[in-house]
Order: structure tokens, then C-alpha cells, then sequence
């Protein structure tokens, strides 16, 4: 306030003045009234202003000094996981009274826990499968809540892991295939809740590993497949295409668990592979594959076909390139684009290239520069190097 010494005032003019800086301590607590594990996260500070963070001591309690003793503290605690475990907290915030801040028992906030909720999936014989997307949704009706989560070597996958979210009532879908049915339904709350999925009986799921000319896995592809239903089972031998029935992603390892969706489950059927990385498809033919009825293990060994490998050198004059967004664009294909990056020396590798005419690209401050052009043969490794400059 800036007031004129001059100015005349019929009243005086009062200044209130913060009082001598006090000490703070409240216990944050969860919805069960257990005390927060000690280094919790809790922000402190005034009400519109920047907050303080601070870490609860033993017991939940927080000590905070340096506060105004006539101003409300806010006391503000944001979503983070609770402790090691994995049930997030929801987040919540008050405002502590001036006479409340080290009153005997402490002013207390209780934070609302998340859904702690997991599943395994089982297939029709019962058994664990792996790699497979699950997805939460908030109702039957409504979008999803998180990203799809991939079960791990035991079908297992922590649902409510990645995001805090709160009880309520949510369904599980099969993300994986196309028609994404609901394998669960129900209310989650706060207690740890898992359930035990099943595959519907018109689902299967195909064992797919990726194997080079010489039969060795192919290791960190980074390949997806894709499956398409064909009109109609065997023994036919001329089938038209019908829609996606099920995607997956090879792992580090080249395993793949595919889950299919059959019309006429009790037939063996067949189905057409296609193997992209990103948008660029491996084999245009795709590949043809016999998939036994469920109740029969499905294992199947891919041998792709027209592939090659490219290993590319970067330098920046006479040091390693390391770090660089580099680039394999394809001349004898539009828009067939493969993306990758350098390691600590300079080299990034595509284990997997389909055949043809590729240009090898790396990104500088200001555009992507051209590399060499050479040809990928299939079975075959190519090695490119290209030197981006000093100055660049």
C-alpha cells in the first residue's frame, strides 16, 4: 500500500504486521487412520502461494518452522505411491488453523488410498499367458482409465500400477484383439483385490518365436505381428482376407504370445501373419499359418522371409556419433521409414530390413542429412557409415 505522507486522513492508518515466525507438526494419515511410512511426500506453505515439500518423519508427523503463526497453513499431499506397495494415494489437502498448529494431539489429514487391483490370465487349458495387453476401464461404458497393461511370464498384470485411481467399479478387457471382449467385471475398492482371468472359449493363443536363416532367435526386433482371419477353415486353399483377429510384440527374446479370435473355435483354421515395425511391413505377402483348435497347443516357428540386417556407423569428425537420431528411409518404397538412435559408440542396428534400396539419415541441429544408398540382401548384415562433421 503506498500512502502519501501529506495526505490528510480522518483515520489512522494500521499496519498488520506478521508475528514472530512459529513451528508447525501435524500427522498426515491414509483413510484407514495408518500413519503415512516415513519420507512421504506433503507440500506446506500458504494458500495460493508457492508450497514447501517436506518428508513425514516416524509416525506420519511433519515439522515444518519458519511459519506464520496468523496465517491458515495449507497442508497439501499429491498422488504418489504408498511406500514400496503397490496402492497409490489419491491425493487431498487442508488448511490448518493458526491455533491448530501444535496443538496436543496434532491436526490430522487423512489421504485416500487407490485400487490395488491385479489379474492373471489363464488360457483354455488353463495355462498362464504371457505378453498379452489388458486394459481398465471405469464402467462398461466408459473410455479407458489407463494404459493397457502387458501380463508378465505368469499371466499376472498389475492393473491399477501405472496410475492412482480410485474404487469404484471398472471392467478388464482383452486388448489384444480387435473385438476387445470383457473378461472381468465388478467394484474394485480399497482393499488388494485380484482376480483370475479366463480366455472366452472362442480365443486361443499361438506360441510365435522369430528365428533367423540359421534358425537362431532374432533378439530386440522390435517387430509386431499382426493376425487376419481368412473366410473360411481348412482345408480350403483360396481365402479372402477378413478383419484384424489379435496383435501382439515380440519380446527382447523373439517370443510372441498371440491371441486369436476363432469363428468356428472346434475347426482347425487358418491365419495370415503380417510383421511390421512401425509402419513398415516386413513381407507383403505376409505369412500363412495353420492354428489348431483350442485345447491344442499352437506353437509356430517364423522364419521371415526377404530380410536382411543393417548395422549403421555415425561420427562427428574423428569421435563417435553418440546419441544421434538416425534413420533408414527406403528409395524403392515411399514411406517406408525406420527409425533408431546411437549407442555410446556411435552404432545403431536394425536386426531386421526388409530387401531393397535404403538411404541412411541422421539428424543435425537443423535438418536430417543423407547418407550413403546401398542395397539390403536378404540373410544378409550391411554395414553403412556416414560422418556428420565437427561443426555440426
Amino acid at each position: 500500500m503506498l500512502v502519501r505522507l501529506g495526505d490528510a486522513r480522518a483515520d489512522p492508518i494500521e499496519l498488520l504486521l506478521g508475528g514472530e515466525a512459529a513451528e508447525a507438526r501435524v500427522r498426515v494419515v491414509d483413510d484407514a487412520g495408518a500413519p503415512l511410512p516415513e519420507g512421504s511426500q506433503v507440500l506446506l506453505g500458504l494458500e495460493g502461494s508457492l508450497l514447501t515439500p517436506y518428508r513425514t518423519q516416524a509416525d506420519g508427523f511433519v515439522v515444518a518452522s519458519d511459519v506464520d503463526p496468523i496465517q491458515p497453513l495449507r497442508v497439501s499431499v499429491p498422488q504418489q505411491r504408498l511406500g514400496s506397495t503397490g496402492t497409490w494415494l489419491l491425493g487431498a489437502y487442508g488448511d490448518v488453523a493458526p491455533g491448530d498448529l501444535q496443538r496436543s494431539p496434532p491436526w490430522e489429514l487423512a489421504v485416500p488410498r487407490g485400487v490395488d487391483f491385479s489379474a492373471t490370465l489363464r488360457d483354455v487349458r488353463g495355462q498362464p499367458v504371457p505378453g498379452v495387453r489388458l486394459l481398465m476401464r471405469r464402467g462398461d461404458d466408459a473410455p479407458p482409465v489407463a494404459t493397457p497393461v502387458e501380463t508378465d511370464a505368469g499371466g499376472r498384470a498389475a492393473l491399477a500400477d501405472l496410475f492412482a485411481r480410485a474404487p469404484g467399479d471398472y471392467a478388464v478387457e482383452l486388448e489384444s484383439v480387435s473385438a476387445r471382449p470383457t473378461l472381468w467385471s465388478g467394484h474394485v475398492g480399497v482393499e488388494p483385490l485380484h482376480v483370475d482371468l479366463r480366455l472366452p472359449d472362442s480365443h486361443d493363443v499361438l506360441a510365435l518365436v522369430l528365428v533367423d536363416a540359421e534358425g537362431q532367435a532374432v533378439l530386440q526386433s522390435g517387430l509386431h505381428v499382426t493376425a487376419y482371419g481368412l473366410a473360411s477353415p481348412l482345408p480350403r486353399e483360396r481365402a479372402s482376407p477378413r478383419p484384424q483377429v489379435g496383435s501382439a510384440r515380440f519380446d527382447a527374446m523373439g517370443r510372441a504370445h498371440l491371441v486369436v479370435q476363432l469363428d468356428e473355435p472346434a475347426d482347425a483354421h487358418e491365419l495370415r501373419l503380417e510383421l511390421r515395425s512401425g509402419s513398415v511391413r516386413m513381407d507383403p505377402s505376409g505369412y500363412r499359418v495353420e492354428v489348431q483348435p483350442p485345447g491344442r497347443e499352437s506353437r509356430i516357428t517364423l522364419l521371415p522371409r526377404f530380410l536382411g540386417q543393417v548395422v549403421a556407423t555415425v561420427e562427428r569428425g574423428a569421435l563417435p556419433g553418440q546419441g544421434a537420431s538416425v534413420r533408414l528411409v527406403r528409395s524403392d518404397r515411399a514411406g517406408d521409414v525406420m527409425q533408431g538412435r546411437t549407442d555410446q559408440h556411435g552404432v545403431a542396428s536394425w536386426p531386421v530390413v526388409p530387401a531393397g534400396t535404403w538411404r541412411l539419415e541422421a539428424r543435425t541441429s537443423r535438418s536430417w542429412t543423407q547418407g550413403p544408398t546401398f542395397e539390403v540382401r536378404p540373410d544378409e548384415r550391411t554395414d553403412a557409415r556416414m560422418d556428420l562433421g565437427v561443426d555440426r
